[in-house]
């Protein structure tokens, strides 16, 4: 939970420091994790490695 946390801390940042929007899969991810998906959910369903998905 901590690490989706600071996950989406850092998207966050990222979009707040940004003019750009921010690439789709990164959207795909946070959308998930909105969701309350876990790391390993998000993973999967995108068929990326977990490393990925917990960022």
């Amino acid at each position: 939970m901590a690490a989706r946390l600071a996950n989406l801390k850092r998207v966050i940042i990222r979009l707040g420091s940004t003019v750009d929007q921010p690439p789709p899969r990164e959207l795909q991810v946070l959308r998930l994790f909105a969701l309350g998906k876990s790391t390993k959910e998000v993973a999967d369903e995108l068929g990326i490695a977990f490393k990925t998905a917990a960022g």
